[in-house]
């Protein structure tokens, strides 16, 4: 399921996954609170922000896929209670 709203990544804390190239990459960025897959096209100078989730289920996602979240984006997502 996409998401039409022009929600671009590096406007946003984010994260890339393995892989990236100086033509494309992907991973996940945090916005309103829920946590969004981008893709970034850097050939056809196109974008595509999709599959929102709520921090819980991202971690959920991740650790199925086996996917490393860095620690300033899991800060995000369990913000400290003072």
């Amino acid at each position: 399921m996409e998401n039409y709203e022009h929600i671009y990544y590096l406007d946003h804390p984010h994260f890339t996954l393995p892989g990236a190239n100086q033509w494309y990459e992907n991973g996940f960025l945090f916005h309103e609170g829920k946590v969004y897959s981008y893709e970034e096209d850097r050939n056809c100078q196109c974008g595509k922000t999709y599959s929102p989730m709520e921090p819980g289920e991202f971690v959920l996602h991740a650790e199925k896929f086996q996917i490393t979240i860095p620690s300033h984006f899991m800060e995000l997502l369990n913000p400290s209670k003072e």
